[in-house]
């Protein structure tokens, strides 16, 4: 078995590995809009369970006799059981859609590539994944800069503001690819290449530029911040003063400010204090869903509802329907319920104990920063779960193995 843990980390170490990596981050990222072109579209789900399979089967192997496979399995263990619980609730819910399952499907497989590589060489495919999310983030903001609203779609009907329509996606997709570049990159530079800090500030003030020309507030306010924790990254030795304002900037602090956020926006929201600054007009009918969501949530407590990929609102004398939640906060009670909740609260909980361990303090505060940022973003939106699944492998896998040799104690 030894023989054969070692032939598998020979041939994922080498140009086999990296062909299987790529191959799994592009259909796991692939668009639905670009998933359209019939080759592609009806290649994703069969390259995806096979893809599924193959990694199961490589992480069997590589954890056999392992004596820290309960540690390595963690984060794949409770989303398992995430999983487990979100057939549960779609089989016994008031709606039933089955792309739920399709889409946990691609966070489990997430979940097996980072838990993988990042045990095979955590150098190498940290700066593959930050290149690969590098090229796709330049390339969706390229042409939503010079090819507004064209590209695969062009709908006269359609305003940049409202869609904000480029060649790989459209504004909601475009911020992913961005937040795991910036994300990523800031890490690679930090642990390994500090050369690659200037690559990121470009990456960053592009992204942000077209954040501004689509008018997207969540990614302004996203990119603004990962700016600050960019410019902190540039310095090379953080003094122990600044280490002492910056300790209290992490994951657990982050993720209680995002629940205030949440409660100020969503439910606090209702009583008039966004209107009386401006903020409400740029909720475009939220507001309503919200509503609509939470009493939901309130008739189907335990449970759920299921997936509803369209929810329909009534705003004023019309019916307005929504492609999700809008509120990854209130997206996981209303599909899955309380039982759910809990679920995906074990997730969370790993990532922060993980990211709590981690010993390098620059490390440490980047993950800290960026779980509590992601959480932040889905105060008023629900990422893809392939994309935050993404996240929290990372998350979760990076604190196991950075190399301990430069590990600078807190």
């Amino acid at each position: 078995m030894n023989f054969l843990q070692h032939r598998v980390n020979r041939i994922l170490n080498s140009w086999i590995g990296v062909i299987l990596f790529l191959v799994t981050l592009f259909f796991l990222t692939l668009p639905n809009e670009l998933a359209l072109i019939p080759t592609l579209g009806k290649l994703r789900k069969p390259v995806l369970q096979i893809l599924f399979i193959l990694l199961a089967l490589v992480f069997i192997i590589l954890q056999y006799k392992g004596r820290t496979w309960i540690r390595k399995s963690g984060l794949i263990f409770s989303t398992m059981l995430y999983w487990g619980i979100y057939f549960i609730a779609l089989h016994m819910s008031v709606r039933k859609n089955y792309y739920a399952m399709q889409y946990l499907g691609y966070a489990m497989v997430s979940v097996l590539l980072i838990a993988i590589y990042s045990e095979i060489n955590l150098r190498k495919y940290l700066f593959i994944f930050f290149f690969f999310f590098l090229v796709y983030n330049t390339i969706n903001n390229a042409t939503g800069f010079f090819f507004n609203n064209t590209g695969m779609w062009k709908d006269s009907s359609f305003t940049v503001r409202e869609h904000g329509m480029v060649f790989i996606g459209n504004v909601n997709s475009g911020i992913y690819p961005g937040m795991l570049s910036l994300f990523s990159g800031i890490l690679y530079s930090r642990i390994y290449d500090r050369s690659w800090n200037l690559v990121n500030l470009v990456n960053l003030l592009f992204s942000l530029g077209y954040a501004i020309v689509v008018d997207s507030v969540s990614q302004i306010v996203i990119d603004s911040c990962l700016g600050i924790v960019l410019i902190l990254n540039l310095i090379p030795t953080w003094s122990s003063s600044l280490r002492k304002v910056l300790k209290w900037f992490n994951a657990k602090t982050f993720l209680i400010l995002d629940l205030l956020i949440f409660d100020a926006v969503v439910i606090l929201g209702n009583f008039g204090w966004m209107e009386m600054i401006g903020i409400n007009p740029w909720l475009h009918g939220r507001r309503e869903l919200w509503d609509t969501v939470i009493q939901s949530i309130f008739d189907h407590p335990v449970i759920g509802v299921g997936f509803e990929p369209w929810i329909p609102v009534a705003i004023g004398s019309s019916t307005q329907y929504f492609v999700n939640e809008h509120c990854f906060y209130l997206a996981i009670p209303y599909q899955t319920g309380l039982v759910g909740t809990a679920a995906y609260a074990v997730i969370a909980i790993l990532c922060i104990i993980r990211i709590g361990r981690t010993e390098w303090f620059e490390v440490k505060f980047i993950l800290g920063v960026t779980f509590g940022l992601v959480f932040l973003f889905m105060v008023n939106e629900v990422m893809s779960s392939y994309y935050l699944f993404l996240f929290l492998a990372w998350f979760y896998y990076i604190p196991l193995f950075l190399p301990e040799y430069q590990i600078e104690k807190v």
